[in-house]
Formats: C-alpha cells, structure tokens, sequence
C-alpha cells in the first residue's frame, strides 16, 4: 500500500515537535483514504509549544491515559471512526501504544499484520504487536 510507503519515508525522515506525529497520522490517512482531516493545520509553523498545545486542545474530553490516546479517541468519536480490537486484512488502522513520557505512541497498520511505529527521528519500528487501541478509518 502506498500510504504506508508514504508514512514509513515521512518517519524516517523524522518526526519531532516541527512535524508532530499526529499530522504524521493524518498524512498517513489522507493519503489511503483521500481524506484530509488536518486541512485546518497544514498552514500552521509546528514548534514544541505550538504542538503540545494543540494536542493538548485536541486531547480535551477524550478517554485514554496518554494525551495521544485521547486526542485519537476524540477524532474518532467525532468523525466515527470504529474502534476495532484487532488487525483487519487491508483495513485503513491507527492505534496508539503508551509511552514512558506520557504523551503516547501513535502507529499505523501496513494492512497486513504489522505495525509502523515512528521513533522520533530515529527510524521506524516495526511490529506484529497489537496497539493498546486501535481505531478503523471510515472516510
């Protein structure tokens, strides 16, 4: 699939605080569904204190223990995404693992039986282990 393709380069050539990781998931959904739900922030000069504050805006009201988490759960109640409890054949996914930081981990699914997890710059990790929660993209 090539939105993952996409997604794989965009995180290995780095995701930090001027790229923060959720527009790198709504690139990743724009590109495999044509939908851009992050239209609003395209324009927007990403900087530390710039994303942790729209995140921190999005996360409003949303369940999970990572801010990550419930800024997802809060699009996806939104936007009525499926929280699903398991990977699906060739299913649009995202999910998000908890991290030690407290902000969350999100990661897409290739649409097979893995998951793309962005390491901060760092490259990617890739992994057949299931996401805390996993959200099904329903454009």
């Amino acid at each position: 699939m090539q939105a993952v393709a996409n997604a794989i380069a965009r995180a290995r050539s780095g995701l930090d605080w001027s790229y923060p990781c959720l527009i790198w998931i709504a690139d990743y959904v724009r590109d495999a569904t044509g939908t851009d739900y992050a239209f609003d922030w395209r324009a927007v000069q990403w900087d530390e204190t710039t994303a942790k504050r729209a995140l921190a805006r999005l996360a409003a009201g949303g369940n999970g223990s990572t801010a990550v988490e419930r800024a997802i759960d809060v699009m996806a109640r939104a936007l009525g995404w499926a929280e699903v409890d398991g990977n699906r054949q060739g299913a649009v996914l995202i999910g998000v693992f908890d991290a030690d930081d407290g902000v969350g981990v999100p990661a897409i699914f290739d649409g097979e039986n893995r998951w793309i997890i962005s390491n901060d710059g760092e490259g990617v990790t890739v992994t057949g282990v299931l996401p805390k929660r996993m959200w099904e993209i329903v454009p």
